[in-house]
């Protein structure tokens, strides 16, 4: 851990309609290009219909310029709510510094200088590009009988030669970077760069965040919020895409207590290398468990 890199921002001075039980009745209807998701739960009598509007809205978009402006403001107005939330600027803080070349500092929903300056031309030219069947996933879940020749039916737009850019491996290096504000307490997120989602170690990753930060029976939150009380709040997240990744531990807390925090907090990093075999059956059944409801849900 002498390469991760800590983002505080501390205590300061200075201001800155009807209900379906029957599963088999419904379906969930999920197109998903890039990372961007569209999503319908619907009854199953109405698949077609649903599929068929689905299908049009992705294919001819209006673009309205009464709508592109109406989501501008909204942006723009959900952007300074996070800049003024320290626990949702603190990932924003962090990304920027964790990595130096790869598009992943950015934030995702851009600068209110670049929202205000888009054109309705380079939205076009974005949803064009990317918003091809190549590059498109259609997940269909539910008691629908070979829907493939629908999906086929009313999805034909034209695959088109998708630009791929490959980045450069960063290494981590130690870095501390803080941000004072008049809040009640102070925020911490503590991490590194990790192999993408390709590498088989990206999986050991996922059983070390539940392991150490998911939920109440995890080991960070048994050891400083349970029996040391030094924390308000405190997790594990990691996320891996498929060409960039990285594992945090974030945090709220008093300003006087970040140093006592984060000592724990490397002593339990260090001490992965002892989780005995019992710890880590009972993290995987964990994660199953988890998976098992979250598909519940779906």
């Amino acid at each position: 851990m002498e390469n991760c890199v800590f983002c505080k921002i501390v205590k300061g001075e200075l201001p800155t309609n009807k209900v379906y039980e029957d599963e088999k009745e419904l379906v969930f209807l999920d197109i998903a290009p890039v990372n961007i998701g569209h999503s319908l739960i619907i009854p199953k009598k109405h698949f077609k219909k649903a599929l068929i509007i689905l299908s049009d809205l992705i294919q001819n978009p209006l673009f309205k310029d009464s709508k592109i402006e109406n989501e501008r403001k909204i942006i723009l107005n959900e952007m300074k709510q996070t800049i003024d939330q320290p626990r949702f600027y603190q990932w924003i803080l962090f990304h920027k510094h964790l990595f130096k070349k790869h598009p992943a500092k950015y934030p995702v929903s851009g600068y209110p200088s670049t929202v205000k300056k888009i054109t309705k031309e380079q939205i076009l030219n974005y949803y064009q590009t990317h918003y091809i069947p190549n590059n498109t996933i259609i997940s269909i879940v539910g008691n629908i009988k070979d829907p493939k020749h629908l999906v086929e039916e009313y999805f034909t737009f034209q695959p088109k030669k998708l630009k791929t850019k490959n980045f450069k491996k960063e290494k981590n290096i130690k870095q501390t970077k803080t941000e004072k504000r008049r809040i009640q307490h102070s925020y911490l997120v503590l991490g590194y760069k990790t192999p993408s989602r390709k590498s088989k170690a990206s999986y050991a990753l996922d059983i070390i965040k539940y392991y150490l930060g998911y939920g109440q029976s995890s080991k960070l939150f048994e050891e400083i919020r349970e029996k040391h009380g030094l924390v308000y709040e405190i997790g594990a997240y990691y996320e891996a895409s498929i060409n960039y990744g990285f594992f945090a531990i974030y945090l709220s807390t008093d300003k006087q207590n970040i140093k006592k925090v984060t000592q724990i907090i490397l002593k339990e990093l260090n001490n992965l290398q002892n989780i005995t075999k019992k710890e880590l059956q009972q993290t995987k059944e964990q994660i199953e468990g988890h998976f098992l409801l979250k598909t519940e849900d779906k």
